[in-house]
């Protein structure tokens, strides 16, 4: 059998919410076999490095894909990256502060932050566990790989409008580099470690998986998903939290 990459969601797929927010075992179990098949595993999140890099380190998964594909590292080490730029990078900080719109923007390794509450601040914060890597936005030079606001929808629209070269995630609140998705994350990750898209496999269970479900070689959706995620999955997979070991072992990837 090839090498094969085999990308995971976080959220709502490694990441069981039907048993409390954990990674079953069968799971963590599934990800070691792989890696003693040759195989690849990898997570492909919208989540920032920060919010995804223990858990990757605690399951033994090296290769991650950020921000809904932005960023891709190699451990601690970015070694593809699809950001925004500098220019417009300033036309976003120039145009929310007229605002009141609330912002987490992120670049390679830090969080930045504009008019959020001590909650919303408190929470990133346990998140990445790296208070010194959260700073607000300030006067200074950025290239955001992935530019979040939370606020009113029309407000946000005169603060995009005529900007080119920006695409949009999450309802159009996250802004990031045009044709920035998880399926190009996968190919560009594929490239990287010089494995045919066809010998890719990816599982999810959103909005923001079905461009890699379609991408992959073989899309599973898990069974639980976004109606639309199961749409574009070459397969679903069966309920119950085993459902990924259980596609695996049937599949031949792992015994």
């Amino acid at each position: 059998m090839n090498r094969k990459l085999i990308a995971f969601d976080a959220d709502g797929t490694i990441i069981d919410y039907n048993i409390g927010g954990i990674v079953v075992e069968s799971t963590r179990d599934a990800i070691n076999k792989l890696k003693d098949a040759g195989h690849v595993p990898a997570i492909i999140t919208g989540r920032s490095y920060n919010m995804i890099d223990r858990l990757a380190e605690e399951l033994g998964i090296e290769y991650l894909g950020v921000l809904n594909g932005a960023q891709i590292f190699k451990g601690s080490e970015l070694i593809r990256s699809q950001s925004l730029g500098e220019k417009i990078s300033a036309q976003l900080i120039k145009r929310i502060e007229k605002t009141d719109l609330s912002v987490i923007a992120f670049d390679a390794k830090l969080v930045y932050y504009r008019n959020i509450s001590d909650k919303w601040k408190e929470f990133i914060n346990s998140s990445i566990n790296m208070k010194s890597n959260m700073v607000p936005i300030g006067k200074g030079i950025y290239d955001f790989a992935s530019f979040y606001t939370h606020g009113d929808s029309d407000a946000l629209e005169k603060v995009v409008e005529g900007i080119t070269g920006i695409g949009f995630h999450n309802n159009r609140h996250e802004i990031t580099k045009e044709g920035v998705d998880k399926g190009t994350a996968l190919e560009l990750l594929a490239e990287y470690l010089k494995i045919d898209i066809k010998d890719t496999i990816a599982f999810g269970d959103g909005i923001n998986d079905i461009s890699m479900l379609k991408t992959a070689g073989t899309g599973v959706a898990i069974s639980s998903g976004n109606p639309d995620a199961l749409s574009a999955a070459d397969l679903i997979a069966d309920e119950g939290p085993d459902a990924i070991f259980e596609y695996l072992k049937e599949n031949g990837l792992i015994i």
